[in-house]
């Protein structure tokens, strides 16, 4: 009799978990597998503005607000980092601009993530007149762009 009893039980416990437990654990699975990455924007030019023009991708909510990077200055993003290989890409726009307001040209910045933000990389479109290049520094990618 009591192998019957904690059979039936059993039964209804599946049938409630299936019905009732399902969502709640999908969402929670969601919460702790995504992240995000953090990159740092450093303008080391001694004389270039950096101005946003556009933002697009899997940027973390709410996103990058307009902003414009003065020599010496530093923007960070946050991209998206999902798990198990999964690859997630943001690309920022800016317009150069030399301290005496003449257009010099066009940044671009295509930040990639893969594998909750272990593996990464940055792709820069810049004018000839700068340099960059992007290493990992206490956790944040460091993206520097300096005068050629």
């Amino acid at each position: 009799m009591q192998i019957g009893l904690v059979l039936v039980l059993f039964i209804l416990l599946v049938i409630v978990t299936s019905l009732f437990g399902c969502n709640s654990l999908e969402a929670e699975e969601e919460v702790s597998i995504a992240g995000s990455k953090g990159f740092l924007l450093q303008n080391r030019t001694r004389d270039y503005n950096f101005v946003s023009t556009s933002f697009s991708g899997d940027f973390e909510s709410p996103g990058p607000s307009p902003n414009t990077v003065p020599p010496g200055g530093n923007y960070r993003f946050e991209v998206v980092a999902k798990a198990f290989y999964q690859t997630t890409t943001a690309v920022a726009q800016y317009v150069v601009y030399s301290t005496g307001g003449s257009r010099i040209g066009a940044l671009s910045l295509t930040f990639e993530t893969r594998n909750s933000g272990i593996d990464w990389r940055v792709f820069v479109g810049r004018p000839n007149s700068m340099t960059s290049n992007s290493k990992l520094y206490n956790g944040v990618v460091n993206v520097t762009v300096s005068d050629a």
